[in-house]
């Protein structure tokens, strides 16, 4: 990701940003989630995004709207491919 502040405009019309990650962001997420997937997913989402300029919880994305979430993962995604390949 480059030095832009990435960011995505959720169906209330708030906006999402994404700040860029670091290692310590990853491995604090890994030891959180005890290799749980989806729990990877969430917490680097709650780490990483600010709405509104406001920092967020897992409890946060848990209670947005499913098209919200999915839009978030999709830009996650988009920013970091690694972590939605699969293991062949």
């Amino acid at each position: 990701m480059d030095n832009q502040l990435q960011h995505v405009i959720l169906s209330n019309g708030k906006i999402a940003n994404f700040r860029q990650a670091k290692g310590k962001d990853l491995f604090e997420v890994l030891r959180l989630a005890n290799g749980e997937p989806s729990d990877i997913t969430k917490l680097l989402l709650a780490r990483i995004i600010t709405i509104e300029e406001k920092n967020i919880t897992e409890f946060d994305i848990d209670d947005l709207p499913l098209e919200d979430v999915l839009l978030l993962i999709e830009k996650l995604n988009s920013l970091y491919p690694f972590l939605s390949q699969k293991k062949k």
